[in-house]
C-alpha cells in the first residue's frame, strides 16, 4: 500500500510539470522526514555508496581512452596488428583479441 501512495504522489508532481529529477529528490527527502531519519544521514549515505575502489575504474579508463585517442597510439597499435592476423578468418576479431590482450597485460 506503501508503495502505490508513493507512486501516485510521484505522478501526481509530474503531472504539475515538475522535472524528474527535482520530483524524485523532494518525494525522497519528504519521506525521509516522514519516517524519522535526520536529513543528514542521505549525503553521509551518498558519500559512503561513491567511495568505492571499483567506481575509481570508470574515470581512469575513460581517461585511458581519451589518451590513445589524442595520441593515435591505439590506431598504431591496432593498425600493426590487423597487419599481422588480418588475413586470417576472424582477423579484425583476433586483432581486437590480441590489442586487449596487449593492452591489459602490458
Amino acid at each position: 500500500m506503501t508503495i502505490t501512495l508513493i507512486l501516485i504522489a510521484l505522478f501526481a508532481i509530474l503531472l504539475f510539470g515538475v522535472p524528474v529529477a527535482f520530483a524524485l529528490g523532494g518525494l525522497g527527502l519528504m519521506m525521509l522526514l516522514l519516517g524519522g531519519f535526520s536529513p543528514l544521514m542521505a549525503p553521509q549515505a551518498i558519500l559512503s555508496t561513491l567511495d568505492g575502489f571499483i567506481l575509481l575504474a570508470v574515470p581512469l579508463f575513460l581517461l585511458m581512452s581519451n589518451i590513445l585517442l589524442k595520441g593515435g597510439v591505439g590506431r598504431d597499435i591496432f593498425s600493426a596488428v590487423q597487419a599481422w592476423v588480418g588475413h586470417w578468418p576472424g582477423g579484425l576479431a583476433v586483432a581486437t583479441l590480441l590489442y586487449q590482450h596487449h593492452c591489459i597485460d602490458g
